[in-house]
């Protein structure tokens, strides 16, 4: 097992920020959406336009399913 790398300190709004070493692969991705909107990448900014792009993709799935 890999020793990961964790840090978080709260916010005056009640939020937490934390920093976190993890790996750049699909289980990152995964981890990540399955929040939701409980969690805000910050950095690195690729990760960030990744998960946008997912989350349009996402979208555009289920945007013309017929009920």
């Amino acid at each position: 097992f890999r020793r990961v790398l964790f840090r978080s300190h709260p916010n005056e709004d009640g939020t937490f920020t934390v920093t976190i070493e993890l790996p750049n692969d699909a289980w990152l991705y995964g981890f990540l959406l399955s929040f939701g909107t409980a969690v805000k990448v910050i950095e690195p900014q690729h990760v960030r336009d990744y998960l946008l792009s997912m989350a349009d993709r996402i979208k555009n799935f289920y945007k013309d399913d017929i009920r």
